[in-house]
């Protein structure tokens, strides 16, 4: 839904408004298939509902429910290397730390906004965020204030504002036969 009410308020796709906010942060992060990312993207294997099964899905969103949507969706299919993940996490931590000179959206307000825990009780989630809790995906060993997002295929980032720290693990889960207990084992270690 949040990402259906971004392309809505910025006017233009998903894909678009992401790759515009990519370019002014140094990363480069996409939604959409290009050659680049196909050839650099790890290889999964479909979802035993997917109607893409028996196939190998090489630089195409994982998630059956994306790649019904076009490929492109507010909750999965985004394609990045760390090193732009990365480019992506230092503008939100500065952000997060105050730092007013960031390029829209990445400003504190926002950021601040967007990583506020809900208050559904027992939840820990913001929009688009999840929050630090002991029980959460990056283990124990940050602060309070870190928040981060956790996707299905293995990939996780996590911004820690009060120590200044990001983290970011790129792995496939989709692809091998790992089980979620290993990948939360090594998300949290």
């Amino acid at each position: 839904l949040l990402g259906f009410l971004a392309a809505d308020g910025g006017g233009a796709p998903l894909d678009t408004e992401f790759r515009s906010i990519a370019e002014r942060t140094g990363a480069s992060l996409m939604f959409t298939l290009l050659p680049l990312a196909r050839a650099q993207a790890a290889p999964t294997t479909p979802l035993r509902e997917d109607l893409r099964r028996g196939t190998t899905l090489t630089g195409v969103v994982h998630d059956n429910y994306a790649a019904a949507l076009g490929g492109v969706a507010g909750h999965a299919g985004l394609f990045g290397s760390a090193a732009a993940v990365g480019a992506f996490a230092r503008a939100v931590l500065r952000a997060a730390r105050g730092n007013e000179d960031g390029p829209y959206p990445f400003t504190p307000a926002l950021v601040t906004l967007f990583t506020r825990r809900s208050r559904v009780a027992g939840s820990s989630r913001a929009l688009a965020w999840d929050t630090m809790l002991v029980t959460s995906s990056c283990g124990t060993g940050m602060s309070a204030a870190a928040f981060g997002h956790a996707g299905y295929t293995g990939t996780s980032l996590w911004i820690d504002p009060e120590r200044d720290r990001y983290f970011v693990l790129l792995t496939n889960h989709a692809r091998g036969g790992a089980s979620r207990e290993a990948l939360r084992d090594v998300r949290r270690a």
